[in-house]
């Protein structure tokens, strides 16, 4: 679980450094520095910089939680591909919403709760698919809904970033499972096949 606490402590350090600045305008998400001045590194900036105590002790907390849950079923790599891809995806999502819905381009996202979100869903998705956690998916669906609702009350939530992050979480975990599955089963058609050629062989002699 080491990548856990060296996110949350990049985070942490970086709060640190931006304390007390107005750090949005440099690291933030908008779609107008993302889309109109190609800025493409705040899609990743943004996940590391937050809006004030209170906002950086939740979700710290909250990633400490859900990502050391994840990555106990999937191990540090694929916990790192849904936290940075899904947080992306989230970001991506919440500017093209501000666009169309909206109708404003300059309105910032700061925060890695998309990316939680994202990390939150994957593990949703993980525990669904898995025939043996079949008795306690119904805890876990709670959890998950009462958190979306929980982090919606208040002002300046970006609710179209945690929603997004969400589904973005659940897609990515289906797609690295399915991918296992299918490597599994290659493997297994690969070792049966070699089973039965020695097989043939033995009685051919």
């Amino acid at each position: 679980t080491w990548i856990v606490w060296a996110f949350c402590a990049l985070n942490l350090y970086v709060f640190v450094k931006t304390y007390g600045s107005i750090s949005y305008n440099e690291w933030g998400i908008s779609a107008e520095d993302v889309y109109g001045n190609h800025q493409g590194y705040r899609l990743l900036s943004y996940m590391f910089v937050h809006g004030g105590v209170r906002h950086i002790f939740y979700n710290m907390i909250s990633l400490a939680i859900v990502g050391r849950s994840l990555i106990k079923r999937v191990g540090s790599v694929d916990f790192a591909i849904v936290y940075l891809v899904g947080g992306m995806l989230a970001g991506i999502c919440s500017m093209t919403y501000n666009i169309f819905m909206c109708r404003d381009t300059s309105i910032p996202t700061v925060g890695a709760s998309g990316a939680i979100f994202a990390v939150l869903g994957a593990l949703i998705c993980d525990v669904f698919m898995d025939d043996a956690m079949r008795y306690e998916r119904a805890y876990y669906l709670k959890y998950a809904v009462a958190t979306l609702i929980l982090s919606s009350l208040g002002q300046n939530i970006d609710i179209m970033c945690h929603v997004s992050g969400f589904v973005a979480g659940i897609l990515l975990m289906y797609l690295m499972n399915m991918a296992d599955i299918i490597k599994n089963d290659r493997k297994y058609i690969k070792s049966q096949y070699a089973v039965n050629s020695n097989t043939s062989v033995y009685r051919l002699r």
